[in-house]
């Protein structure tokens, strides 16, 4: 996506380019990080915590992953 916007927004020459940017690379994930512990403790905030997860489930569920003997 950065790629486009530097290539072809309107205003690419008043734009610094973030393609090869590790400071801009670093924030974003950053961010989304940041972002995505909000969204998760929102979450649980609003709904409650979520039932503890357990391969039992995944196999009872697929059986398919099953180890043969």
């Amino acid at each position: 996506m950065v790629a486009l916007v530097d290539r072809y927004h309107p205003a690419r020459k008043e734009l610094p380019k973030l393609v090869a940017n590790r400071r801009a690379f670093g924030q974003a994930t950053i961010r989304h990080a940041v972002f995505g512990i909000v969204l998760g403790l929102l979450e649980d905030a609003l709904n409650g915590p979520r039932q503890p997860w357990a391969w039992s489930t995944i196999l009872i569920n697929f059986p398919e992953l099953r180890i043969p003997r």
